[in-house]
């Protein structure tokens, strides 16, 4: 019926009829066509907003991820730094005990030649007589008086 009140139905004088929309017919169909197109923009809006909301938190995100990075090159930097430092720092220790193991076995090597060399004198010390009295000094100062030792004639004058 409602249709019928929408539609109005002209004759002509040919015989043919004519329907023709009131304009209450048309509006309903525009409200309902933008009502459906309302809905879908609606669900739009809503699917761009949340993207809009999703791109400003991977922003967020990245910023935060850029500022991580740096911090962490930085850190990177600095123990890079500290790493030279401390082998630099190895080097020269190991250095000075090489210095000090050299040394050392100079001096032993020293030794070893200085017993070998003080043994032969000890052989031929003992093969040599020894007298029982030290004759006194030519200046007429013994040894006990100048004080029995090699340092006491050397501050006796």
């Amino acid at each position: 019926m409602q249709d019928q009140r929408d539609c109005l139905s002209l004759r002509r004088k040919s015989g043919m009829v004519y329907s023709v929309q009131t304009p209450v017919r048309i509006k309903r169909t525009i409200r309902g066509t933008v009502m459906g197109r309302d809905s879908e923009l609606v669900r739009l809006e809503k699917h761009v907003e949340r993207l809009l909301e999703e791109f400003t938190n991977l922003r967020a995100e990245k910023q935060r991820l850029e500022q991580e990075v740096l911090e962490q090159q930085a850190e990177s930097r600095r123990l890079r730094e500290v790493l030279d430092g401390v082998d630099s720092e190895r080097t020269d220790v190991c250095d000075r005990v090489n210095s000090l193991i050299e040394r050392l076995e100079r001096w032993e090597s020293e030794l070893e030649s200085d017993e070998s060399t003080a043994g032969s004198r000890e052989q031929g010390f003992a093969d040599a007589e020894i007298p029982e009295q030290m004759p006194e000094e030519e200046d007429g100062v013994s040894e006990e008086e100048a004080g029995g030792s090699v340092q006491g004639s050397l501050f006796t004058g």
